[in-house]
């Protein structure tokens, strides 16, 4: 087999691949365990969201997951049709929607986090408190970094 470079990928692009093939694995793993809810993993990141803030706007949970406005407002009409958030009249601006767990959706979410944080245990079990807080500390400042 030929190779296209003569030297090995610098520091900052494996470094890239693995955070990359870390997310995927991850994500893969979330879907197979949230798959009996009947969501993936980005919906959960949606539902997640919305239970942290409460209520939020379409373009709040767009900025907050880094998702485009395109796809998010398709993952909002699929979680619309599974009853699973509900769209609220803003009082200010009758123009805008805030969107917010439904009854259903506050009903299924603790056992979906529950399911989500049997997954993290099990993906960071081999990994010592100490470097967790660093992977997190390091992770931080990238996503910090970005903007």
């Amino acid at each position: 087999m030929r190779t296209l470079l003569k030297q090995p990928a610098a520091i900052t692009t494996q470094v890239a691949r693995q955070i990359i093939q870390a997310r995927n694995s991850l994500l893969g793993k979330l879907d197979m365990a949230l798959n009996k809810f009947d969501l993936t993993a980005a919906q959960y990141g949606v539902l997640d969201s919305l239970a942290e803030a409460e209520e939020a706007t379409a373009g709040q949970l767009c900025q907050r997951l880094n998702y485009d406005k395109g796809a998010m407002s398709r993952m909002l009409v699929r979680l619309e049709k599974k009853k699973l958030i509900t769209r609220l009249v803003q009082k200010e601006d009758a123009r805008v929607f805030n969107l917010a767990l439904s009854a259903s959706g506050v009903a299924m979410f603790p056992s979906a986090r529950s399911c989500v944080d049997k997954v993290y245990a099990d993906v960071f079990a081999h990994i010592s408190g100490n470097e967790l807080n660093t992977l997190q500390s390091v992770l931080a400042n990238t996503l910090t970094t970005r903007k």
